[in-house]
């Protein structure tokens, strides 16, 4: 009986092994940079967000007492645990 398909031999299942290590290969690399690009895009906003709130708190902590008020009272000390 002759067969459509030749048989599988050691040969044709290791090019299929390698074609999918490639394939894997690949798939590892595109996920690798694409997370990379992600990483360094959410610290960059995360970096800038902790500068724009540094310079928040050093322009609110040049702030004084009112001087309306003759004593100073807790809620001219500013905190930023508040």
């Amino acid at each position: 009986m002759a067969r459509s398909q030749p048989r599988e031999g050691p040969g044709q299942s290791r090019g299929w092994r390698e074609a999918n290590l490639e394939k894997a290969r690949a798939r590892e690399a595109a996920y690798r940079a694409a997370n990379r690009e992600t990483r360094r895009a959410y610290m960059a906003a995360y970096k800038a967000s902790h500068k724009d709130a540094a310079r928040l708190y050093a322009w609110e902590a040049t702030f004084g007492p009112d001087p309306r008020r003759p004593r100073p009272i807790a809620q001219d000390e500013w905190s930023p645990d508040c």
